[in-house]
């Protein structure tokens, strides 16, 4: 390699950095958390769910298990002790 070519290997990496730099810099003035924008679209469009796949997830959440006031009683409730 001449020094015309390193030349230029190099300058094409200083532009490869300065655009990372500048990317980096456009998500660090970004507020905490999710644009209320993003959130709107998120929630316009709802997950498609089965009905397989609803009855999976409230078998592990197990809504409506338990006592009511979960203080009582509550050791044997989540071992899992059955009265």
């Amino acid at each position: 390699m001449n020094t015309e070519q390193l030349q230029e290997q190099v300058n094409q990496l200083e532009e490869r950095v300065a655009i990372l730099e500048q990317k980096v810099a456009a998500k660090e003035k970004r507020p905490f958390g999710t644009p209320l924008e993003e959130v709107k679209k998120l929630m316009g469009k709802p997950f498609e769910r089965s009905e397989e796949t609803i009855e999976k997830m409230l078998s592990i959440i197990g809504i409506g298990e338990g006592p009511e006031d979960l203080s009582v009683n509550l050791r044997a409730y989540l071992r899992g002790e059955k009265k």
